[in-house]
C-alpha cells in the first residue's frame, strides 16, 4: 500500500505516459519539410495550374510547440498557349463527363450554364462539383480570372496568380501603348439587297466596336472568310442580345430599338467580315503597327489568259 501511495505522489500522467511529477518536456516547434515536386498541369492549353505542397513535420510540433507558419500549398500557371478557338470550352468538356451517367434513369447531354454567383461550380446537372483548376471563372475572355482550389483567382497578363499586370491598349503586357494604332472606318455607301460585305476586321485585332449611327431596318451580321460560316445573324436568322463567340473571341451584341452595336476585347484569331445593307455603320479596332490593316474590301481584278488552240476547222486549204 505504501509503494502505491509513493507512486501516486511522485508520478503523473503526461500525454498518456506516467512521468515524474513536475516534469515538463521541452516544447518542439514545427518545421516545414521540403516542397514536393510540381504536379502535372491541369490543362494542355489555355493556362492550366500546377501545385506543390509541403508538410509541417520537420520536426512535428510537440508539447504545445508552435505549428508552421506560411503556405502549405502553392500554385503556378502552366501551358499558357491558347486553345484552338473552335473547340468546346474547358467547362463544357468537364460537364460532358456526366453524359454517360444516368440522371433519374435517363441519359442527357450536359452543357455548362454560367451562374455569376457560383462561377466556381459546374451548373446544369453538374452543380455542386468544383471545377478543375484552371477553369475560367467566367465565359468569354473579358476576364482572365481562373478557378484555383475552388476559389476565383486573379491572373495577370504575365500569367502570375494574383498579379496586377495588365495589357495596354495594344494587347502588350506591361506595354505603353506605342506599338499599335486604332483604325476607324465608316460605311456610307448604298449597296444592294441581302448580305453585303461592308468592312473587314483583320486577324489579331483588339478593342473592336461596330455601331449603327442611324436606325435601320436591317441587321448587322458577322461571318468568317468562309462565306457559308456565320457567327451572328446569318442564314436569315436574327439573334437576341447576348454574347457570341466569333473568330476566337467573344462579341457582345446589343440591339436597342432599331440601333445595334457590337463590342469585343479581342484579339481575333481570323479575319472577320461585317455585313449590312444600310449606310451609316461605323467600326473601329486596334491593331499592331506591324500587322497589315487589311480592312478594305478587295476590288475584283480581271486579266486575259490565252487558252489552248482548238482543232483545225478543215483538213486542207484555209
Amino acid at each position: 500500500m505504501m509503494q502505491t501511495l509513493l507512486f501516486f505522489f511522485y508520478k503523473w500522467c503526461l500525454n498518456g505516459e506516467c512521468v515524474a511529477a513536475g516534469y515538463q518536456p521541452q516544447r518542439v516547434n514545427g518545421g516545414w519539410a521540403s516542397w514536393s515536386e510540381w504536379s502535372d498541369c491541369s490543362r494542355t492549353c489555355g493556362a492550366g495550374v500546377q501545385s506543390a505542397q509541403r508538410d509541417c513535420d520537420n520536426p512535428v510540433p510537440k508539447h504545445r510547440g508552435k505549428y508552421c507558419l506560411g503556405e502549405r500549398r502553392r500554385y503556378k500557371i502552366c501551358n499558357t498557349t491558347p486553345c484552338l478557338h473552335d473547340l468546346p470550352t474547358f467547362r463544357d468538356i468537364q460537364c460532358s463527363h456526366f453524359n454517360n451517367k444516368p440522371y433519374k434513369g435517363k441519359f442527357y447531354k450536359w452543357e455548362a450554364v454560367i451562374n455569376r454567383g457560383q462561377q466556381i461550380k459546374l451548373s446544369s446537372g453538374c452543380e455542386g462539383d468544383t471545377v478543375t483548376d484552371g477553369t475560367p471563372c467566367y465565359e468569354g475572355n473579358k476576364s482572365r480570372d481562373i478557378c484555383v482550389n475552388g476559389i476565383c483567382k486573379n491572373l495577370g497578363c504575365d500569367f502570375v496568380i494574383d498579379s496586377s499586370a495588365v495589357e495596354d491598349r495594344c494587347g502588350v503586357c506591361h506595354g505603353n501603348g506605342s506599338t499599335c494604332t486604332t483604325v476607324r472606318r465608316t460605311f456610307e455607301e448604298t449597296e444592294g439587297l441581302g448580305y453585303v460585305d461592308i468592312g473587314l476586321i483583320p486577324e489579331r485585332a483588339w478593342n473592336i466596336r461596330i455601331e449603327e449611327m442611324a436606325e435601320a431596318g436591317n441587321f448587322l451580321a458577322l461571318r468568317s472568310d468562309n462565306p457559308n460560316k456565320y457567327f451572328l445573324n446569318g442564314g436569315w436568322t436574327i439573334q437576341w442580345n447576348g454574347e457570341y463567340k466569333a473568330a476566337g473571341t467573344v462579341f457582345t451584341y446589343e440591339r436597342t430599338g432599331h440601333l445595334e452595336n457590337l463590342t469585343s476585347p479581342g484579339p481575333t484569331m481570323e479575319p472577320l467580315w461585317i455585313q449590312e445593307t444600310n449606310p451609316g455603320v461605323r467600326y473601329e479596332y486596334t491593331i499592331s503597327r506591324d500587322v497589315s490593316e487589311g480592312n478594305d474590301i478587295p476590288v475584283s481584278v480581271f486579266v486575259w489568259k490565252y487558252g489552248s488552240w482548238t482543232e483545225c476547222s478543215v483538213t486542207c486549204g484555209t
